[in-house]
């Protein structure tokens, strides 16, 4: 009977023991969770300062939805709000979002490094639901870079804008630019994403010079549209390549533009739904014209994955 009596006492202490660690493990769950929501809305600017004609502009982001934009307006010259919802431990205490912002100038030069900061326990968890939209005075020439972990970022450039770079990274999400009539550009452009797709829309751009186009992705599809009616005193290089995943290429070109795409597929086709006025096999395609003008040259390769392409000359 004493014996019994030990092993019973036993398991009765082993019992409340678990008991007691499952009560401590729920607590610490509960306060390290992020339970607590709290609304975002900041805003910041660089205000107008005559004689400033030029951006060189970083920008770094943990979360969230980040879009780059242009205005016709120069009160102020750059702008950033930072809205939405974040979520926090019931523990946290503070601002979950910490915003840097750095401007300086120098002559005509204004230089701007931002960035967009979580919490420890927001980031861990992922559960934000932040947008950054960033607004360009269009009088400034930008040198543009986005550095981004989760979420997407996107880019809006139109009538009247000017842009001598652009770089827009992306470790786990979409990243996209839309560059539009109106836009001027002098320098490379680059677009890339880890995990995530990488799309580009380009529409009757006046480039300046000879400038180069990159499109990246490790896991991810490539999009591209290339709309060019008209030529311009400068020639484009564009490079698109995908680890694994697919690339799809629309072009539509004009008199006065020429292009030659190339392509290789690892594993995977190439697949061309319509080549009006190119010539060639499917893997080297060169438009009727090729290389008069503005010429256009592409080179298109992924891994594992097809590409796929619609091209057109008139």
């Amino acid at each position: 009977m004493t014996f019994k009596r030990a092993r019973e006492a036993a398991v009765s202490t082993l019992a409340v023991v678990l008991i007691v660690l499952v009560v401590i493990a729920v607590v610490a769950i509960i306060l390290v969770a992020p339970l607590k929501s709290v609304n975002v809305d900041e805003e910041v600017e660089v205000p107008y300062q005559e004689g400033l004609s030029s951006l060189q502009l970083s920008l770094k982001c943990d979360l969230g939805q980040v879009s780059v934009g242009f205005v016709n307006d120069t009160s102020p010259l750059v702008s950033m709000t930072v809205k939405g919802v974040a979520r926090q431990s019931l523990v946290t205490s503070g601002d979950p979002v910490r915003i840097v912002w750095d401007a300086s100038a120098a002559g005509p030069a204004l230089s701007l490094a931002a960035e967009v900061r979580m919490d420890t326990f927001s980031t861990s968890f992922g559960l934000q639901e932040i947008e950054i939209d960033m607004l360009i005075s269009d009088s400034l020439v930008s040198d543009i870079t986005v550095e981004h972990s989760v979420g997407a970022v996107r880019l809006y450039a139109g009538e009247g804008v000017s842009l001598s770079n652009l770089r827009l990274v992306q470790k786990t999400g979409e990243v996209a630019a839309s560059i539009g009539p109106g836009t001027t550009l002098s320098g490379d452009v680059s677009l890339e994403s880890t995990t995530g797709a990488a799309r580009l829309d380009w529409e009757d751009v006046d480039v300046e010079g000879d400038v180069a186009v990159d499109l990246h992705t490790t896991t991810g599809s490539v999009s591209l549209r290339m709309v060019q009616g008209h030529s311009a005193p400068g020639n484009v290089t564009l490079q698109a390549s995908a680890t694994t995943g697919g690339i799809q290429m629309e072009m539509d070109i004009e008199d006065g533009v020429s292009s030659r795409v190339s392509s290789s597929a690892s594993i995977g086709n190439v697949e061309v739904l319509n080549r009006q006025g190119f010539d060639g096999d499917d893997t080297l395609l060169s438009s009727s014209n090729y290389p008069a003008g503005m010429s256009v040259d592409v080179f298109l390769s992924t891994s594992t994955g097809g590409i796929t392409l619609d091209l057109s000359y008139t």
